[in-house]
């Protein structure tokens, strides 16, 4: 396993310069076998950690009833806990790599991307959480860290789950059904448990304060607080903007102007600005997360006749 070789030639590494800079000038011999020794890891390393990146990382700890101190955690919630935190992450890998989920059944690339636990954390009880590189055809500095951005933005959404409604729309606006499900899973678990938790991922960093804080949380993930259709509107665009793929729209005879993103079913975002001050009827998909305002999708749109 290359990264395994990585970790144990660096450790190497350091034990031989170590061991160089104890040893005498007038021991010519024995240092130039340790010298000869350190050129042959250093070339090794740099074959192997040509186009190698580091995995991504995330501590999760645990709190609350379940765990015991920094001993121990009660062994149904911690796996129970640990693998739908996982789910999630795959279920955000996957959706922000382009692939399609359902409701039910496998998350796409599970097998590729599920997570390892390489220790406990410390400080609390937790476990620190590695992405498994081994899995993976290509790893390259330049490929995009999927699973980092994932685990990021697991923990940006919990955090918003705490926020304004406004706040968590920003984080979820364009999440399907299985993803928002994931997450009120793994919320509910840590709350059915009187358990909470905090998350770490490179420099973010996030802790509930409590179980009950946990438990809102969750019921901010349910259905009836995130409510979808779809919705048709007359009136005329204003004007679209096809590079960030947005639209603005007046609603007759209110006047009142919506705002929002134009779906990937509409190629081609400038046929909006090639019929300005048109009478249109479009249709939009609303989604609403509790009291916030809705945000808006364009589906399509026609001519009123």
């Amino acid at each position: 396993m290359r990264q395994h070789r990585i970790h144990q030639l660096q450790a190497e590494r350091n034990q031989l310069k170590g061991i160089i800079s104890r040893i005498p000038d007038e021991e010519i011999i024995n240092r130039l076998s340790f010298e000869s020794r350190l050129d042959q890891v250093e070339e090794e390393l740099k074959s192997l950690q040509h186009g190698f990146r580091e995995p991504a990382k995330t501590i999760l700890y645990f709190r609350g009833k379940p765990v015991v101190g920094t001993t121990g955690i009660v062994a149904q919630f911690g796996v129970k806990a640990v693998d739908q935190f996982n789910d999630l992450v795959m279920a955000l890998a996957a959706q922000m790599s382009g692939s399609s989920l359902g409701d039910r059944g496998s998350i796409p690339n599970y097998k590729v991307n599920q997570l390892l636990i390489t220790g406990t954390a410390l400080g609390s009880f937790g476990f620190e959480l590695e992405e498994n590189l081994e899995q993976l055809d290509c790893i390259t500095e330049e490929k995009p860290a999927l699973i980092e951005n994932s685990m990021k933005r697991a923990l940006r959404i919990i955090r918003a789950s705490i926020q304004s409604d406004d706040d968590l729309m920003d984080e979820i606006d364009d999440l399907d059904d299985r993803a928002l499900s994931e997450i009120h899973d793994f919320l509910d678990t840590m709350s059915k448990y009187e358990a909470y938790c905090a998350l770490e991922v490179d420099d973010e960093y996030f802790s509930f304060e409590d179980y009950k804080q946990v438990e809102r949380s969750a019921r901010r993930f349910e259905k009836s607080n995130i409510v979808e259709e779809e919705t048709q509107y007359n009136g005329e665009f204003i004007g679209a903007l096809p590079e960030s793929r947005t639209f603005e729209f007046k609603i007759s005879p209110s006047n009142t102007v919506i705002k929002g993103k134009i779906a990937p079913s509409i190629a081609d975002p400038m046929i909006i600005n090639h019929n300005l001050e048109t009478q249109l009827r479009i249709k939009v998909h609303k989604k609403t997360v509790g009291k916030g305002k809705p945000r808006f999708t364009l589906l399509e749109f026609s001519k009123i006749t």
